[in-house]
């Protein structure tokens, strides 16, 4: 708590130029208006923030995914939510250096990881190696950041936000791509806490909230709207068991379901055709299993 009431009055208090959630909303505007990013990686570099990226993904979505205003200064272009856990084993990297779709990153890690407390707790004989793999871990974070900024060699020339390949004739010679080299020219914003404690983990969770907040009022977007995301397929959710209690009925009833069953009833819910005959071999499975299971109890 101590460490996110710190960012509160940073963020209430600061000058917007040295305004830390400030400054990342703005970030964010400039990767998705302007260069056209349609969301980030998040990719905590340290175990301890593992689950931050999961919560920044949430947040944003349930605050920033729904339309913009339609008088809203950036024209037709909408507040990206889309957030996606980097996770601790860079299973995105190959994307992200050399990616045709240019995606911003963004890297969490700590200078101090508070490798003394696994030290403390571990024997002799493993302190080494704790200590090593968090001087790699660090040395990997950077590596990291510049490999997306300066690259590691020369790609065909393409623009890196290309929805769709140059196409070439059968008869011309392929080109060869140096699956070994990056680009780099791409996004990528550092988060670095100075210690991983409680008051560490407060301020990166008061400040994502501040940022979200600041870039959904700079694309005119609601941030206090009160409807959930999964409250808009409530409607359906009702109307499709409706249908599956009448076709559970029909079974029961007739002892199966013929091809006329698996059409919409007048008075029914409406209910898309592929949707209804799905849900038609559904319930066929499930009551089959249901009386198995009822028989198989007596």
């Amino acid at each position: 708590l101590a460490g996110a009431h710190n960012m509160d009055s940073h963020f209430v208090e600061t000058n917007p130029r040295r305004n830390l959630p400030v400054l990342l909303a703005l970030t964010d505007v400039w990767n998705e208006a302007f260069l056209g990013s349609t969301g980030r990686v998040v990719t905590p570099f340290t175990e301890t923030f593992s689950a931050f990226p999961a919560f920044v993904a949430t947040l944003e979505s349930q605050t920033c995914g729904r339309m913009a205003d339609s008088s809203s200064r950036f024209g037709s272009l909408s507040c990206s939510a889309f957030v996606i856990d980097g996770g601790l084993d860079g299973v995105y990297d190959k994307t992200l250096y050399q990616g045709t779709r240019v995606m911003h990153s963004e890297i969490v890690t700590a200078m101090d990881s508070q490798v003394t407390v696994n030290i403390g707790l571990a024997s002799l004989d493993g302190v080494d190696d704790i200590a090593s793999n968090q001087d790699t871990l660090t040395c990997s974070c950077f590596a990291h950041a510049d490999e997306l900024a300066f690259g590691s060699g020369k790609l065909p020339a393409a623009s890196p936000l290309s929805a769709f390949p140059r196409t070439e004739s059968f008869s011309s010679a392929p080109s060869v791509i140096n699956t070994e080299a990056s680009d780099g020219n791409r996004p990528s914003t550092l988060l670095i806490c100075g210690k991983c404690d409680a008051f560490a983990c407060g301020q990166l969770l008061a400040l994502s909230e501040h940022r979200t907040i600041v870039k959904a009022k700079l694309f005119d977007v609601d941030p206090f709207a009160q409807e959930v995301g999964s409250s808009l397929r409530s409607k359906r959710t009702d109307d499709l068991k409706e249908e599956l209690h009448r076709l559970y009925t029909r079974i029961s009833t007739t002892g199966g379901l013929d091809d006329d069953d698996e059409s919409i009833e007048d008075d029914g819910p409406r209910v898309n055709l592929s949707t209804s005959t799905i849900l038609a071999h559904y319930a066929t499975m499930m009551h089959d299993q249901r009386i198995y299971v009822v028989k198989g109890s007596k």
